[in-house]
């Protein structure tokens, strides 16, 4: 059958763009960017429409459009324009990028509606569509489900329905899932107060900003400011600037549930005009606030990677705080997006200047503001009342005690806690102990999915994968040979915890990490504990550098610095560096922080005791340019999985042999190492092996991979990872 109009429609887990009818009654209404249902491999699944065109394609058996299931959830012009980009850069399927762009459960299928139209002027073709046509004559404008159909007539009705719509017969529509509204508010007894004034510092700031602002033009910046220097109060104030121009604005922060304080501020200040979007809202929250933000009935959006690419009605900035946090990276499933980098590329879509904050910025971004790229700007002072604290280590080589707190962070920790004070304790490890270790045989259980050890947790007396989530009962005896002197090597929180109990027996703490805080609002209600409450000691993993204040914490112990520094990763220093200088900047008003470390001479430690990111840059990127890394090469991983280690190498083996060929044909200069087998070779049952693209020019490494035909078949699967965090 012939159509007046044709639509291309990117559809979830198809590769290609596919091409449909237009009945009808959809001609009118039907745009690009609209979500609709069409029927594939006799289901029907849902895409959004990338394409109109009058001409008649060459493909023949055109099937048409089954209906659209909400008019108003739709992918504007720009936010397409961003969404080809995304899917071009990090070569994934138009159709899976989309998932990004649209609120949860909107590319599933929801209940299908049908009510008579009119009689058709063709005749119709057998019993069954005369049949189901009567039926829904006599219904008149009633609307059923297909459901209800099968129910009345007993029998499956789903080819006469696209039968009858061909013809302009029926009607059809796809019932849109409930949203529901998030009621926010501040957080109770939490300080609130920002300066009214900016400092010298933050006012020359705002004004290389304000004026992108004011005549909406791109511009990215770098704002590089120390812990406690305000800029939280800028994004308040260029955020405010943007609303008075009747803009709307985006703000990106690591994980909307470990920084209570900013959407805090964000409400106190703006209100109803604020909207937060986390995967951890139910479906219905986050459709409401999706619709809300595109109706302009709210300007502002605070929210982790997600929120990027939420329908804000014509923004006019967008903020990026914490940018250097590896969680904007994604590596659930793809696209494999930094949203850092997909935040300039909207901005520049938009037109609008992007900010992005950090007091320890990703070499990349320092790198770009360096050579002229980014706008840097720079807050080297803290505000009124915020004083930086003094920064020594421990030397825990040089340290006579067993314990896993040393002697002078124990002395250091009374003193504290005799004052009123309180102290934070620092471990990038959760549990009780990375592993048991039998020390008559050497035996280390190991996750059966995994190849990696198995963490213990005392207090549940489990062994944990922290990869895929595998458990199992912790041995008393050691399997292998019978030992009963199997027992736990090394460290984590809730050993930490026990020794805590240890030394302060007196004194009420807090542990803060994944396994404490899985409940919803965990983290909000230890953070108001520890602010207000009667607990003075707090043991955290990461989740306690990101984003708190704490007014009376006047020590921080970190307790093993060395966590990640052995790791094959070329930003291991980097990250160290990172986490060191973050959690050090928990102390606002003076105080001390105690680094226990085996390597005191690490130049991630030496010049994180100094507070000195810019003598660590040109260290770091000496390294970087000498090895052919990020921000002098682009590099991405293909990756192949399979359930058998035999057939991920040889498929491997085969694509690298034929990414080579085409690099020749194409004459390009970039590197292909591999296959290479990763430091944790099975994560879930599946081996992988990895080839390394290496780089110098941009774009080459997607050109090359365009041409590329990955197999898909089997268990066999392949990812394709540009610009990877991921080294293990």
């Amino acid at each position: 059958m012939d159509y007046e109009v044709y639509a291309h429609v990117a559809l979830p887990g198809i590769p290609e763009v596919l091409t449909y009818g237009v009945p009808p009654e959809l001609r009118e209404n039907l745009v690009v960017g609209h979500l609709v249902e069409v029927p594939l491999r006799n289901k029907r699944e849902r895409g959004v429409v990338v394409g109109l065109q009058a001409e008649h394609p060459s493909v023949e058996g055109i099937k048409a459009i089954f209906g659209i299931p909400d008019p108003e959830i739709s992918v504007d012009e720009k936010l397409l324009e961003l969404a080809r980009w995304t899917s071009e850069y990090y070569l994934t399927p138009l159709g899976d990028v989309f998932r990004a762009f649209l609120p949860p459960k909107t590319l599933a299928g929801e209940k299908i509606m049908i009510r008579f139209r009119s009689d058709p002027e063709r005749p119709l073709r057998g019993d069954r569509q005369r049949e189901l046509l009567e039926f829904l004559r006599r219904r008149g404008r009633r609307w059923i489900t297909l459901r209800g159909i099968e129910k009345e007539l007993g029998r499956d009705y789903r080819d006469q329905v696209s039968a009858l719509r061909r013809l302009g017969a029926i009607e059809v529509r796809v019932r849109a899932g409930r949203s529901a509204e998030k009621e926010l508010s501040s957080i109770p007894g939490v300080d609130l107060s920002l300066p009214e004034v900016p400092t010298r510092e933050q006012r020359a700031a705002m004004n290389r900003v304000i004026p992108f602002i004011e005549k909406g033009a791109f511009r990215p910046f770098l704002l590089h400011g120390v812990t406690g220097s305000g800029k939280t109060a800028l994004y308040l104030w260029l955020v405010e600037r943007a609303l008075a121009r009747g803009r709307g604005a985006i703000v990106l922060v690591p994980e909307i549930g470990l920084t209570p304080q900013i959407a805090s501020v964000f409400i106190k200040r703006f209100g109803d005009n604020v909207v937060l979007y986390h995967s951890s809202f139910p479906p219905e929250e986050r459709l409401w606030a999706w619709k809300a933000l595109k109706r302009g009935e709210r300007r502002v959006v605070i929210g982790p990677r997600s929120a990027l690419f939420l329908p804000v009605r014509d923004p006019g900035i967008i903020v990026v705080d914490e940018e250097h946090d590896p969680s904007y990276k994604q590596h659930e499933s793809a696209p494999f997006y930094s949203a850092r980098d997909v935040a300039i590329m909207r901005g520049k879509i938009e037109g609008i200047p992007v900010v992005l904050g950090s007091a320890t910025p990703s070499l990349e971004s320092y790198f770009n503001a360096r050579k002229g790229k980014y706008v840097l700007l720079e807050l080297k002072k803290r505000i009124r009342g915020y004083r930086m604290p003094d920064v020594d280590v421990v030397d825990m080589r040089e340290e006579s005690s067993s314990s896993i707190i040393s002697i002078r962070l124990a002395e250091s920790m009374r003193r504290t806690l005799r004052k009123g004070g309180k102290v934070i304790l620092f471990l990038n490890r959760r549990g009780f102990s990375p592993v048991l270790h039998c020390p008559d045989c050497g035996y280390v259980p190991k996750c059966p999915h995994c190849s990696v050890s198995l963490v213990y947790h005392r207090k549940e007396r489990k062994l944990v994968c922290h990869l895929c989530g595998h458990t199992e009962d912790a041995p008393s005896l050691c399997p292998r040979c019978g030992s009963q002197r199997i027992k736990p090597l090394g460290f984590g929180t809730e050993r930490v915890e026990e020794e805590v109990r240890r030394l302060f027996p007196e004194e009420s703490y807090l542990r803060m990490d994944l396994d404490t805080t899985r409940r919803k609002g965990a983290v909000d209600r230890f953070y108001r504990r520890f602010l207000k409450g009667k607990e003075k000691i707090m043991i955290g993993t990461q989740m306690v550098t990101k984003g708190f204040d704490f007014p009376e914490v006047e020590l921080v112990g970190v307790l093993n610095a060395d966590v990640g520094l052995g790791l094959p990763d070329f930003r291991a220093e980097e990250r160290t560096f990172q986490i060191l200088t973050q959690v050090t900047g928990r102390i606002r008003k003076g105080g001390r922080c105690l680094i226990q470390t085996y390597s005191p001479e690490a130049p991630s430690v030496v010049f994180a005791v100094k507070g000195d990111y810019p003598s660590f840059y040109e260290r770091e990127l000496e390294s970087r340019k000498e090895f052919r890394y990020p921000p002098f090469y682009r590099l991405a991983f293909v990756e192949i999985r399979s359930r058998d280690a035999g057939r991920a190498g040889e498929i491997a083996s085969r694509l690298h042999g034929e990414m080579l060929k085409i690099r020749d044909e194409l004459r390009l200069t970039l590197d292909i190492e591999g296959p290479l087998i990763p430091p944790v070779e099975k994560v879930r049952g599946y081996f992988r092996r990895r080839l390394l693209l290496r780089s110098s020019r941009p774009l080459e490494i997607q050109n090359l991979l365009k041409k590329m035909e990955m197999p898909r078949r089997g268990d066999i699967r392949i990812t394709v990872d540009v610009d990877p965090l991921d080294f293990l």
